[in-house]
């Protein structure tokens, strides 16, 4: 039969199966599942999934549905948030029916259209709290069948399912802050009969693993998963010397972009600069970002002349992040743990990585498995000032060690934490 015959035979018939050769004429997509190179139809009627190379004796199973049930979604904005968003795109990407459990939002009509773009659906539930989390859980056992796969954000997700309605296989991630350091008995307690619904848990920082680790029950499955992220999109010089317009006597441009709170080491790196502007006179530090620590952080620039040095930008655009990290000369964050107040992880350094900025980051948060000391940035004690100050000075003062970390921060980067990278990571436990 010739092509042409055996296309009008398909839009005919669309049920029945197409060759390999018919499926490369219409320049279908591919994507990998199980290690088998398949064309998957998006646009051609009926058309069945053909592997490229047929196994010999098994058959392609079709892919599972995935729910994914969150408390923090876009276009709510935050670190959780960009994980749980990403997820659900890159697995739609690979062709997986992928329907997301969220919480409402005023601004959310303006923000699905662009989400749903990406072929998955959301469902929003509003409230009071507790109302919504019971409504999400109900919505989320009657669709979590046998066969399918439940991935929760954090436990809190998954306290309201019913273990003996839900078949699904339950992956629940762990970020850090909701595991408390010193919880009462109840709260243990809630933690670990919730834990005890899942099949896997997912800490994505060994840090993280350390802290869910009293929680977890004997026959809990624990595997390791460093998140995936999108990286800024790169601009040309000229746009990115527009957005962020670092004067040539503010050299070095040090940069934090997060939100502005106690635990991310504003302070300190407040408190090492006028020893740095010894070495550097023109040094300057652009801060982005906003929250309940700001106010504070003004007073100490007020109180100690560092007017000339310092710069609050306030909340950025995308655009504009990727402006900054482009133009700045080094990504400062000593994050630090104050009370449950932590950093999991600390997708941000993976977004200065991307965009060959080093980064130096707090040596007791999730921030460890982010910046590799020594090999794709540095790590420094975030209660010392002195120890900070050598990081920044190491980096500042010597171009190759400089030039060395860049280069390897962005190669890691580029080779694990990519979103196709990531998502093979996590769907070999599906």
């Amino acid at each position: 039969m010739g092509r042409l015959n055996e296309k009008e035979q398909h839009l005919q018939s669309p049920g029945a199966p197409v060759s390999n050769e018919l499926l490369s004429e219409l320049s279908l997509p591919v994507v990998e599942i199980n290690g088998l190179t398949q064309k998957v139809s998006t646009g051609f009627p009926g058309c069945q999934r053909i592997p490229t190379k047929q196994p010999k004796r098994h058959s392609i199973m079709p892919l599972p549905a995935v729910h994914i049930t969150t408390q923090c979604f876009p276009p709510s904005i935050g670190g959780i948030e960009n994980l749980m968003h990403g997820i659900a795109s890159a697995l739609a990407r690979l062709g997986y029916p992928v329907t997301v459990y969220a919480d409402s939002h005023p601004d959310a009509p303006r923000f699905s259209p662009a989400v749903n773009s990406g072929d998955y659906e959301i469902r929003r539930f509003g409230g009071l709290k507790p109302v919504r989390r019971w409504l999400k859980a109900r919505a989320v056992q009657k669709a979590a069948v046998s066969g399918s796969i439940l991935i929760a954000d954090t436990w809190k997700s998954l306290e309201f399912i019913n273990p003996s309605v839900v078949e699904a296989k339950i992956l629940c991630l762990a970020m850090a802050m909701e595991f408390p350091s010193e919880p009462s008995a109840r709260k243990a307690d809630r933690i670990r009969k919730t834990l005890a619904i899942a099949d896997l848990l997912l800490p994505i920082s060994s840090y993280t693993q350390g802290r869910a680790a009293p929680f977890c029950p004997p026959d809990l499955s624990v595997e390791l998963f460093h998140p995936g992220f999108t990286p800024p999109k790169q601009l040309d010089d000229a746009r990115a010397a527009e957005l962020a317009n670092v004067p040539e006597d503010a050299r070095p441009a040090l940069f934090t972009i997060s939100r502005i709170e106690s635990r991310k080491g504003h302070d300190l790196v407040l408190a090492a600069l006028p020893q740095l502007r010894e070495s550097w006179p023109n040094l300057h530090y652009f801060v982005a970002g906003s929250g309940p620590d700001q106010a504070r952080l003004e007073r100490i620039v007020e109180h100690t002349n560092l007017k000339s040095a310092v710069t609050f930008l306030g909340r950025v655009s995308e655009e504009q992040k990727a402006a900054w990290l482009q133009q700045s000369d080094l990504f400062v964050m000593p994050t630090r743990t104050e009370g449950e107040s932590v950093e999991g992880f600390g997708l941000v350094y993976l977004e200065a990585a991307s965009m060959g900025l080093t980064s130096i980051a707090g040596n007791d948060s999730g921030a460890q498995d982010a910046v590799l000391h020594r090999e794709t940035g540095l790590l420094c004690d975030s209660s010392s000032v002195e120890e900070l100050t050598a990081s920044i000075s190491a980096v500042l003062g010597d171009a190759d060690l400089r030039q060395q970390l860049e280069s390897a921060a962005r190669s890691r980067v580029e080779a694990e934490f990519m979103w196709p990278a990531a998502i093979q990571r996590l769907t070999q436990w599906f």
